[in-house]
């Protein structure tokens, strides 16, 4: 789904208690307990820096972790580039990716609405809710178990 800029992103509120914040330096074991929890998925530190690097101050604007009431880390959502066919580059949203026993609780879509705010005014015109490299489902939550 590709959508040409980022006015009109629905709201759908925090479900009581939940937040969001930003990717801290130290958080890769965080992002790779998150990922792990898909059984198609071997995440570790290797994954995240062949993924995103290492410069921890740009990951910190685009990943963003779902946060429980009780302080849990519970999700993941990043924003990054990426080029298209045509080689102009475009943001996406990508790795998103929930503990099976937070599912069905809109946290996902709140993570990804929450992330295009926050990159409103990212450089990037065009933004593309893409899946992860496996070509999973977009906005995909790890499965139940």
């Amino acid at each position: 789904m590709i959508r040409r800029n980022l006015d009109d992103i629905p709201q759908f509120g925090w479900p009581d208690g939940f937040s969001s914040r930003r990717f801290a330096d130290g958080d890769m074991d965080v992002w790779a307990s998150i990922i792990s929890t898909d059984k198609h998925l071997e995440a570790d530190r290797a994954l995240f820096v062949r993924e995103f690097g290492e410069d921890i101050r740009r990951i910190a604007e685009r990943m963003f972790f779902v946060v429980s009431p009780d302080g849990k880390v519970v999700g993941t959502s990043t924003a990054w580039e990426d080029r298209d066919d045509h080689g102009v580059t475009v943001g996406r949203v990508h790795w998103v990716f929930l503990l099976p026993e937070y599912h069905g609780q809109g946290l996902a879509c709140q993570a990804d609405a929450a992330l295009g705010i926050r990159i409103n005014n990212a450089s990037c015109p065009e933004w593309a809710a893409s899946q992860t490299r496996l070509k999973l489902a977009p906005f995909h939550t790890a499965p139940r178990v």
